[in-house]
């Protein structure tokens, strides 16, 4: 990429944080990921780019090349150090990153004090980039709800056999 676009590009340093220390390094507004030629698998890892303080904006792709461009969001970006060292009680199959939170059907998770969900994608699928990334960017009509207010009438109960992204904001409370 930064041979291609004459810009200079950034290589992850931490593998742990890589995604904030970048942005906090570069004060970014943009990311771009892409699937091959990484250093750290996180270009490629699902919960962890989701549950990055990024959002989804344009895949470009050639061949068998894909790359992906972020936007910081600083709503985020300003809740990812408490969202970090915070740990979400699973039950079930799941996995917890940041703000993201991926079930599998038939699990569920306990909210913690002073959070909202703000976002629900389902799916039958198992969670991949390339489908998340484009209900996200280019699909917003296809997530199961898309603001808090819209969130707050859900119910896992209606949607056990459905695979969930879900993404959380600290709320005041």
């Amino acid at each position: 990429m930064g041979l291609y676009s004459q810009t200079p590009s950034f290589r992850y340093e931490d593998p742990e944080y890589s995604m904030l220390q970048g942005i906090n390094k570069f004060e970014a507004t943009h990311v771009f990921t892409q699937d091959s030629g990484y250093r750290y698998d996180i270009d490629i890892n699902a919960t962890f780019l989701l549950g990055s303080p990024i959002e989804p904006v344009k895949v470009f792709s050639e061949n068998e090349y894909a790359g992906r461009l972020w936007e910081v969001e600083s709503t985020r970006l300003e809740q990812s150090d408490w969202w970090r060292n915070s740990t979400v009680e699973l039950t079930g199959n799941g996995v917890h990153y940041g703000d993201f939170i991926w079930l599998e059907n038939n699990s569920d998770f306990k909210m913690l004090d002073n959070t909202a969900i703000y976002r629900i994608y389902g799916t039958i699928t198992p969670l991949t980039l390339d489908e998340a990334f484009e209900v996200l960017s280019q699909r917003p009509e296809d997530l199961i709800c898309n603001s808090i207010e819209d969130c707050s009438e859900f119910n896992r109960n209606e949607h056990l056999n459905t695979n969930l992204g879900i993404w959380m904001t600290r709320s005041d409370g």
